[in-house]
């Protein structure tokens, strides 16, 4: 009888409405902060600015941003060690 590899799954997947939905988001955030460009270069700098904003607060959430406790490990303490892992 041979093993059975499990079957790993994405606990929460990506759905295509999900990315239209984000990129629509980005598009209005871009576009409100353009909005108070008068010139094009207004419009640049103010674009230019969103997007670091947006980036700097990407980074902010990925490096201190509460994800919960990884699954297996570090292992908690008082566990007997780590999820153990499929060849």
């Amino acid at each position: 009888m041979s093993r059975r590899r499990p079957t790993l799954r994405e606990p929460h997947p990506v759905r295509p409405w999900a990315v239209v939905a984000g990129a629509l988001a980005a598009g209005v955030w871009l576009l409100s902060f353009g909005m108070f460009g008068v010139t094009l270069g207004g419009y640049v700098a103010w674009t230019l600015l969103a997007g670091l904003l947006a980036w700097a607060a990407a980074h902010a959430l990925a490096r201190y941003g509460d994800r919960g406790w990884p699954p297996g490990w570090p292992p908690r303490p008082g566990s007997p060690g780590p999820l153990p892992h499929s060849p």
